[in-house]
């Protein structure tokens, strides 16, 4: 199953799946979304996926904004390491530049 037909499935239990927006451009990265949108990039929503204690994290941020240090590794007492991009996939059901918040297995803990 692609991506957004699996978003799509998991947005259905809460009546949302409608509201999945798919662009015949690219919106691969916060400048194309931000574009395609004809939005500033601080509206658009960003999903970062983080390895703390051997398991994946989800940090969902805005656009324009970027991870603080101290504050990562006060939270999680570690400092923040990306998922290697080979195995983004396998940890999250996404691909590297796609992952979701919706939809990822129940056990990832994600954050905001």
């Amino acid at each position: 199953m692609d991506s957004v037909a699996h978003v799509r499935d998991y947005l259905a239990q809460f009546d949302a799946a409608d509201r999945v927006i798919e662009f015949t451009v690219s919106s691969a990265t916060v400048e194309l979304a931000a574009s395609a949108l004809n939005v500033e990039p601080g509206r658009i929503a960003k999903t970062l996926s983080f390895i703390v204690e051997e398991k994946p994290v989800l940090v969902v941020m805005a656009g324009d904004g970027r991870v603080n240090n101290s504050k990562f590794k006060a939270q999680f007492n570690t400092k923040p390491h990306m998922i290697p991009r080979e195995r983004v996939e396998e940890l999250t059901g996404f691909q590297p530049g796609g992952v979701c918040p919706f939809g990822v297995p129940a056990e990832i803990p994600i954050w905001l």
